[in-house]
């Protein structure tokens, strides 16, 4: 095997599960018990953002009959509903990457906006799609005092695996995310968004299909 990461860093939504289905059908769910309504273009605005930026939005809408929190606790509920009894709605690749990182015992981490509540429901779900404990450690959205696009969600990962950010390959489908990653001076493969550039330190991919560790990390540090 050739030259690997130190540790790879993992974004959830939309990079390894297809989860911003999920939360639309959540969200709409929320806020029509709510009688409000959540559109294509309000989902767009908070992708790859946190969960309270969010709800906090969400509670303007309902002039704040309802307060941030308790909508954010409503999210949470109808996302675990959907994880429990559903299956993982996994991106192309994401999965046979999982399981090779798990494979090479590499240092490895969830990065996610996503709260721990959540975080713990789909790590269960994951590690058993995966044969094996996907990651090492998890650093979820509430888990920061600074969510992405702020460089400490991947700054505080790194850190805990004892690893230099430059030494990280981070995967991500976000702006937000890519420049969180981009910022803690991590590596970055930025997948399947045209508004990605190629650029030092980051390599843009249609998919994760057919990927590997190594010609990821190759692909970005060269």
């Amino acid at each position: 095997m050739g030259e690997l990461p130190g540790a790879v860093l993992f974004d959830l939504d939309g990079t390894l599960l297809e989860s911003e289905q999920l939360w639309m059908q959540s969200a709409v769910e929320v806020m029509n018990a709510l009688g409000s309504v959540w559109s294509d273009e309000d989902q767009a605005k908070f992708i790859g953002g946190p969960l309270a930026l969010a709800a906090e939005h969400m509670s303007q809408r309902v002039d704040k009959k309802t307060s941030a929190d308790d909508i954010a606790g409503k999210l949470l509920m109808a996302q675990e509903e959907q994880i429990r009894h559903g299956v993982l709605p996994w991106k192309p690749g994401a999965l046979a990457l999982l399981r090779e990182a798990a494979e090479t015992n590499l240092p490895r981490a969830l990065v996610t906006a996503s709260w721990r509540r959540l975080v713990d429901v789909l790590v269960e779900r994951i590690n058993v799609d995966v044969g094996a404990r996907a990651f090492t450690l998890e650093v979820a959205g509430d888990e920061v005092s600074n969510g992405k696009p702020d460089p400490e969600p991947y700054l505080k990962a790194a850190k805990a695996l004892l690893v230099r950010p430059v030494q990280c390959l981070v995967v991500e489908d976000s702006p937000k995310g890519v420049q969180s990653a981009v910022s803690a001076g991590c590596h970055v493969v930025a997948v399947q968004d045209s508004s990605f550039t190629e650029s030092a330190g980051v390599m843009v991919v249609e998919s994760l299909e057919a990927q590997t560790l190594e010609n990821l990390w190759l692909g970005v540090t060269t």
